[in-house]
């Protein structure tokens, strides 16, 4: 009797084997499937989403609840993360892949491409560093200089542009339109102007500091290209935290108090300065101004007349620093303007 009991055991336990408690059935796993293969988040941009909810969906046979369940993943959670429940979270601009994996058989997946687009270029203004025109891609002449250049400037909550030409070199490029982003590409809808109704695909560093057009054929025999650097001084108004001043580069000492200072206003649509002193210790940088600039990412060239001093300017555009500078008839500068 008892080699028939251990036999019925046993026999018991096998049929259990798998049971995942659907009538002793044993559970699989067919496949994992996303209700979205692909999506655009985006970051500091008007209306637009910087989370996405996936929901995934586990198919296969004699299934439990608790057999449906997944693992959410990120492969670049500096670019998305996402929750235990799917939701996805722009974090920075770039592409990660987002995962979907069975609990109940892990080589079972699906997955989602997510692109992440920052808008850098919203809110800022570009001016140009190249700005070539010509009848052939190869014939192409570059008209800007200080006195011939365009100035671009990106609505802050809207994805919207303007252009505006300075010089008799740059007569024509006046227009204005739309754009959009996706990732470091940005499509260019022209509104206005001689080239309305044109599209121009353009690029944008991930810091937003340069858009580069290629050279694109805007016209019958008219070619141009662009590269353009964002102004991140333009329009604003800095004060001196410190202005030093001596006979030698080595005996500089401080002037700028609460009383004497000296106030430096970039003009918001012209490559122009002025610097204007407050009280008596600053008086003789009166006539350090007005002048013109160039800007090319964090190095920013003054000039009066003959006269070009180098400076440098932090990327987001809150300190400019004046180095040590022969001012001329035995005087020394040098100055920190911050943001007002």
């Amino acid at each position: 009797m008892l080699f028939p009991a251990l036999l019925l055991l046993c026999f018991a336990a096998c049929s259990n084997d798998g049971d995942n408690g659907s009538g002793g059935q044993i559970a699989s796993v067919t496949k994992v499937e996303l209700d979205k293969p692909a999506e655009e988040l985006f970051i500091g941009k008007a209306g637009a989403a910087n989370t996405v909810q996936l929901t995934a969906t586990v198919t296969g046979t004699n299934l439990a609840d608790s057999d449906k369940e997944v693992t959410w993943t990120s492969d670049t959670e500096t670019v998305a993360t996402v929750s235990s429940a799917g939701l996805v979270t722009a974090v920075a601009a770039g592409e990660a892949t987002v995962t979907a994996k069975s609990k109940k058989d892990t080589t079972k997946t699906a997955a989602c491409k997510i692109t992440v687009t920052k808008d850098v270029v919203a809110g800022n203004t570009y001016k140009t560093t190249s700005a070539k025109r010509g009848t052939s891609a190869d014939s192409m002449d570059d008209g800007v200089d200080a006195n011939n250049y365009c100035t671009m400037v990106f609505a802050s909550n809207e994805n919207t542009w303007t252009m505006t030409p300075v010089g008799d070199r740059m007569s024509g490029m006046a227009c204005a339109g739309s754009y959009s982003m996706k990732g470091t590409a940005v499509t260019f809808t022209i509104t206005t102007g001689t080239m309305a109704g044109k599209t121009m695909d353009a690029t944008v560093t991930s810091d937003g500091l340069t858009i580069t057009w290629p050279v694109t054929e805007v016209g019958e025999n008219q070619f141009i290209s662009a590269v353009y650097v964002k102004d991140v001084v333009a329009g604003k108004t800095y004060k001196t935290t410190s202005a030093k001043m001596g006979t030698t580069a080595d005996s500089m000492y401080e002037r700028a108090d609460e009383s004497n200072y000296c106030t430096l206003v970039f003009a918001a649509s012209e490559n122009t300065w002025t610097l204007t002193p407050t009280g008596g210790n600053l008086v003789d940088w009166a006539g350090l101004s007005p002048g013109t600039y160039s800007i090319n990412g964090t190095t920013i060239i003054f000039t009066k007349g003959e006269a070009k001093m180098t400076a440098t300017v932090t990327s987001d555009g809150s300190t400019v620093t004046w180095p040590v500078i022969n001012a001329g008839e035995g005087k020394y500068i040098s100055a920190v303007f911050q943001k007002q």
